[in-house]
């Protein structure tokens, strides 16, 4: 597309855009802009650990929990949940395995012509009777 085509605001962007680009791109490449930039984030840093302290003492005054408490109990929930999971994966494995070990076990018996051996008894064998 020619300049000639273009609308007017699109021209004095591109020339508005030619003559600042070079300057702010130079700048923001430049160790001042860094070192500026650091010691913002530093500023907001230290701030924001300031209000956070400040928050936590009052909602502590008035026996409440923080954002902070709350947020290590969600990360205790979490590490519990994943633990949880572990568990639940070990036990299907195991269970899994004594399964497969009781229907080889059943398979021999068949094959040699003796009974199989009799499987423990349930969790279910040692409730009482219902009424």
């Amino acid at each position: 597309m020619a300049m000639a085509d273009k609308p007017l605001f699109w021209r004095v962007f591109d020339k508005a855009e030619e003559v600042v680009a070079p300057r702010l791109e130079e700048t923001i490449r430049g160790d001042t802009f860094l070192d500026a930039l650091g010691l913002a984030a530093r500023a907001r840093a230290r701030l924001s650990r300031g209000v956070e302290r400040r928050s936590q003492w009052v909602w502590h005054l008035m026996n409440l929990p923080a954002g902070s408490d709350v947020t290590h109990l969600r990360r205790q929930i979490a590490e519990l949940d994943r633990e949880l999971r572990r568990v639940s994966v070990a036990l299907e494995h195991a269970l899994a395995e004594r399964h497969q070990e009781e229907e080889d076990d059943g398979q021999r018996a068949a094959e040699s012509g003796g009974p199989a051996r009799p499987r423990p008894a349930g969790r279910g064998a040692q409730r009482a009777p219902r009424p």
